[in-house]
């Protein structure tokens, strides 16, 4: 339902970066679709036309999400 960008689904709901240019992006991705108001689509469409303005942390190395996080054990170090 919201498309993938680099291969890969995006969390709309955590951003990092300075508030100046995560707002210049919602603002953009709004400007450029006015059809959504889902912030997760919104988000995809703007990654998939800038990508090099989008970083996706693929390693987990700032980011990890746990579905189940009673089940998995993470030891960090």
């Amino acid at each position: 339902i919201f498309g993938s960008c680099q291969d890969k689904l995006i969390n709309a709901g955590t951003y990092i970066g300075y508030s100046r240019d995560i707002l210049d992006i919602i603002k953009s991705s709004k400007q450029k679709d006015i059809t959504h108001s889902d912030d997760q689509i919104l988000l995809t469409g703007y990654c998939n036309n800038n990508k090099n303005d989008i970083f996706i942390d693929y390693d987990n190395v700032i980011f990890l999400t746990i579905k189940k996080p009673n089940i998995i054990h993470i030891h960090m170090t």
